[in-house]
């Protein structure tokens, strides 16, 4: 070897030495295990119910909720029609995502983590790159709110900022929302220094801007409108939507509970990225099973119904179903100091609510996945900052386009997701009975119990398969039709309309029946001492309901090694 070759090597080896990360257990982390995705001990763990309720008003109360229920006018139910389905769709949502976040609550992992039980130690990676495809989409997505919120308050201040409109992509953007998204997308690089247990302070100040901005918008639209708005009383007599009714409503209203599930059922499978930082397993229970369908809801009905009177304002301008649009058209119509401090208010909790969500819900999630995929080179902080840069490359503005291209996107979702979660609550909840080793999901050894065969779990992948079919042909269908509601045809392509709760039943039934006729090896099994350091006395003794007796208590105070048992 020369002089050149091995100073070549050196320099490499010093690189790799300074990318790799290591602080896992012992200092060193291995390809399944680094500090981040370990189970956290209870100094990390700060999140009571309040905090989680803080949480879901910010992911609740936004621009993507309000967006997704006034967009559903376009597929002609009227108001009182579309209100039923969002509450409908969030009372699953609650349920799913208590559900799908017990495991974290109880033992303190990762999403991540958890399909290591469900998947295996290598097939983990399967779902873990399906949400991982959907965190990249769903935080460009958010940017491009975001950037709207951005050309909106330069906007209010320097009106001519909105002249300079130059078209680039195909017209689906101009020269100001391009420079607004490169803003929006560096304001969120240092808010990801926070690390995501400190984060339930700014949820609370967040939501609460939000909520009352939105209580405020509300109460002016409807007294300028005289009411709750022209399309309560018919969906096309102004905005030009075909109202439905008979058959035709009753697949609208099935698509429309499925697009509200659709647009949170990412963020509900990976629940246990969020419930890991509960202080006590129930801390998550009833804050999120009520915080869910209320905040979402109240979201969602005040989108429509401010839409509703927007549409009978300006009934050229067809549904202003973005609030941006909204705040934009109303400074255009009244361009005076006030209507453009107002405006710039309004834009500012927007932009704010946004920077939250963005920040929590997407690049953190996507942080945690990549640092479960890649623990060698890959922390929370760097997989963020990462989304984040992809963000840029994914050009959501050819997404959001439009309503229907937009429900298109919220509602292919569940094809996939939808058995995912299935699967995630049918092994955690009734095939293990929450039961997990927790040792054996940092170790890919044919010997662990999550190793499967050859570190894949063959029931997981049938029964996801099964799941996905039925609702395939409508899938491809509406990509093909770009989300065109009305050109659908009969038969297996309206499965589509309601492809995440199929999905779910299927894949869950059927991984249940193949766990019953051929069992996983280590049902049941948990460790005999807290290896990680994960539960402390008085929580093992109050999930447990048993006093232990003194000579097991001073055993164990000896050692500094607790009993694991069931914390309900």
């Amino acid at each position: 070897m020369t002089d050149s070759e091995a100073t070549r090597k050196t320099k490499l080896t010093i690189l790799r030495d300074r990318l790799e990360v290591n602080d896992g257990p012992g200092g060193k982390s291995t390809a399944f295990i680094n500090n981040d995705i370990v189970p956290l001990e209870p100094a990390r763990r700060l999140w009571g119910p309040v905090s989680f309720a803080g949480f879901w008003l910010v992911c609740s109360v936004n621009i993507s909720n309000w967006t997704m229920g006034s967009a559903l006018i376009s597929l002609g139910p009227n108001v009182r029609q579309c209100v039923a389905a969002i509450i409908v769709g969030n009372i699953i949502v609650g349920i799913g995502v208590v559900l799908t976040g017990a495991p974290g609550a109880k033992w303190h992992i990762p999403f991540a983590v958890t399909c290591r039980s469900t998947w295996g130690m290598w097939g983990s990676f399967f779902p873990l790159a399906n949400r991982q495809i959907l965190s990249f989409t769903w935080s460009a997505c958010q940017s491009y709110f975001g950037a709207r919120c951005v050309r909106i308050l330069i906007g209010s201040m320097v009106p001519s900022f909105y002249k300079w409109s130059q078209p680039l992509a195909g017209g689906t953007l101009d020269s100001a929302t391009l420079v607004s998204f490169v803003i929006f997308v560096l304001l969120q690089m240092p808010l990801l220094l926070v690390r995501p247990q400190h984060y339930r302070n700014p949820f609370l100040y967040f939501s609460g801007a939000v909520s009352l901005l939105c209580v405020v918008m509300l109460t002016w639209a409807m007294a300028k409108a005289g009411g709750a708005g022209a399309l309560v009383r018919d969906s096309s007599a102004i905005s030009g939507v075909t109202q439905v009714h008979g058959t035709k409503l009753s697949w609208a209203m099935l698509y429309a509970v499925n697009t509200v599930i659709g647009s949170i059922c990412a963020g509900m499978l990976n629940q246990s990225d969020y419930s890991r930082y509960a202080r006590k397993p129930y801390d998550q229970v009833w804050a999120q099973a009520l915080a869910i369908p209320l905040s979402r809801t109240f979201c969602g009905t005040i989108g429509i119904i401010v839409t509703s009177c927007a549409a009978q304002w300006w009934p050229d301008k067809g549904l202003l179903w973005m609030p941006p649009d909204l705040l934009e058209q109303i400074q255009a119509n009244d361009n005076v100091g006030k209507t453009r401090l107002a405006v710039f208010l309004a834009a500012l909790v927007f932009l704010s609510s946004q920077l939250g969500i963005n920040v929590a819900d997407n690049l953190t999630a996507s942080g945690i996945d990549l640092a479960s995929m890649f623990p060698r080179w890959m922390t929370i902080r760097r997989g963020a900052y990462f989304t984040a840069l992809v963000s840029v490359l994914i050009q959501p503005w050819q997404l959001l386009n439009g309503s229907s291209v937009y429900l298109s996107v919220m509602g292919s979702y569940g094809v996939f997701l939808g058995p995912l979660t299935g699967l995630l609550i049918a092994d955690y909840h009734v095939v293990r009975q929450r039961k997990l080793k927790l040792s054996h999901l940092y170790e890919a050894t044919p010997e662990t119990t999550y190793s499967f065969f050859c570190g894949f779990n063959p029931r997981a992948l049938l029964a996801w398969v099964l799941g996905v079919l039925p609702a395939f042909p409508g899938f491809v269908h509406n990509v093909s039709h770009k989300g065109d509601f009305t050109n659908y045809n009969v038969g297996w392509s309206r499965l589509f309309h309601f492809c995440w709760l199929i999905g779910l039943t299927i894949s869950a039934f059927v991984f249940t029946a193949l766990c019953y006729v051929w069992p996983p090896q280590g049902l049941g099994h948990v460790d005999d001492y807290d290896v990680f350091g994960t539960f402390g006395q008085a929580e093992a003794a109050r999930g447990s309901g048993e006093k232990e007796s003194p000579d097991e208590k001073g055993a164990k105070e000896g050692s500094q090694q607790v009993t694991v048992v069931e914390l309900v």
